[in-house]
């Protein structure tokens, strides 16, 4: 490849990556991953929980859809797992396989790390383009949510955030950023900061081609497993 053709390929990749906002799920999981204070500032107002303290921030991959796992605890020592997602409705019978899955993985882990002490099990769902759904809290930033009983004796916490609501509150003003493609009009300097790496450093423009790459991969699977179940059925 020579200078001119690598110029190109740069430029595109660019320009694939400068519409990217939080609200799209590989640069969400790049921006917060393995990043406890800015994980904080997205789950303290959604959880309602001023003192909880991010202990562990991982991706997890749900189908073709990539989101974030999360240990926290709170001030009595108690631990949360969190699961984060993006996604583009808020059609509660269709979050019920994941929640599931979610659930599932939660209590996977559980039986392997006893000493977790985990007090609740939660999934955040930060919807795109919510629907006017009865309002918990936060001036209906919170679209709704519910808590299922799991076989195995723990409670499924499921919290749906509508990211359409933008206000002056905590929350309204990260879903603000959530919606922004430049950095610079964000309201939270932790967050921008994150951005502008993930698309302007040459190491962050690597990393998040990295997961682009992987996404893609990942869409391409889950789509050949829809038309032709039986090679997806043949793998496992």
């Amino acid at each position: 490849m020579n200078i001119a053709e690598s110029a190109k390929t740069q430029e595109n990749i660019l320009q694939q990556i400068k519409p990217l906002r939080l609200m799209d799920d590989v640069l969400m999981v790049k921006c917060f991953e393995n990043n406890k204070e800015c994980t904080e500032l997205l789950l303290q107002p959604i959880l309602k929980m001023s003192t909880l303290q991010v202990k562990e921030v991982t991706s997890v991959w749900h189908e073709a859809s990539v989101g974030l796992n999360v240990f926290a605890t709170d001030r009595q020592g108690w631990t949360f797992q969190i699961k984060v997602f993006q996604d583009s409705t808020a059609d509660r019978d269709k979050k019920v396989g994941m929640d599931l899955y979610s659930a599932e993985l939660s209590a996977a882990h559980t039986d392997t790390d006893t000493d977790r002490n985990i007090a609740g099990h939660y999934t955040v769902y930060i919807v795109e383009h919510g629907v006017e759904r009865k309002a918990l809290a936060h001036s209906g930033i919170i679209l709704d949510g519910g808590t299922t009983d799991a076989w195995w004796g723990f409670k499924l916490n499921t919290i749906y955030v509508n990211g359409d609501r933008k206000n002056r509150s905590p929350l309204g003003k990260l879903m603000y950023d959530f919606s922004c493609t430049d950095p610079s009009y964000m309201n939270y300097p932790q967050l921008a900061d994150r951005v502008r790496y993930f698309k302007e450093d040459r190491q962050g423009v690597q990393d998040l081609c990295e997961i682009l790459e992987e996404k893609r991969k990942g869409v391409q699977k889950y789509e050949a497993s829809q038309y032709y179940p039986e090679m997806e059925e043949g793998r496992n």
